[in-house]
C-alpha cells in the first residue's frame, strides 16, 4: 500500500515537472518570437525604413538629339513635393540660363506635382 502511494506520488510529480518544462519550452518559444518581432519592427523598421528609404534621388538629365541622356545635376532630398523640386530646376536654370525644360518624366507615380521654372 506504501509503496503504491509512493509510486502514484512520484508519477504525479514527474507529470507535473514535465508539464513545468512544457510551459518552460512554450515560454522560451514566445520569447524568441517577441525579440525577433522587435528586432524587426525597431531595428529593420526604423533604421532602414526612415534613414534610408525617405531620401529621394533626382536626377537632371541632358538629351541631345537621339543620344543617350548624361545626368549633369542630382539632388537628394527627404521630401518628395513641389517646392523641392522647383527649388532644385531653378537651381540648375540659374546655373545655366540658356537651358530650357522640355519633358519632366519620373519613374515612379507618386510624384504629382506641378512646377514652373
Amino acid at each position: 500500500m506504501l509503496l503504491e502511494l509512493f509510486t502514484f506520488i512520484t508519477a504525479i510529480i514527474i507529470n507535473i515537472i514535465k508539464l513545468l518544462l512544457l510551459l518552460l519550452l512554450l515560454l522560451y518559444i514566445i520569447i524568441i518570437i517577441i525579440i525577433i518581432y522587435y528586432y524587426y519592427y525597431y531595428y529593420y523598421y526604423y533604421y532602414y525604413y526612415y534613414y534610408y528609404y525617405y531620401y529621394y534621388l533626382y536626377a537632371y538629365y541632358v538629351y541631345i538629339h537621339f543620344l543617350p541622356g548624361t545626368p549633369v545635376a542630382w539632388l537628394i532630398s527627404d521630401r518628395e513635393d513641389t517646392t523641392a523640386l522647383t527649388c532644385f530646376l531653378k537651381t540648375v536654370q540659374a546655373r545655366s540660363p540658356s537651358t530650357t525644360i522640355s519633358t519632366a518624366m519620373t519613374d515612379d507615380g507618386t510624384l504629382n506635382c506641378n512646377f514652373s521654372v
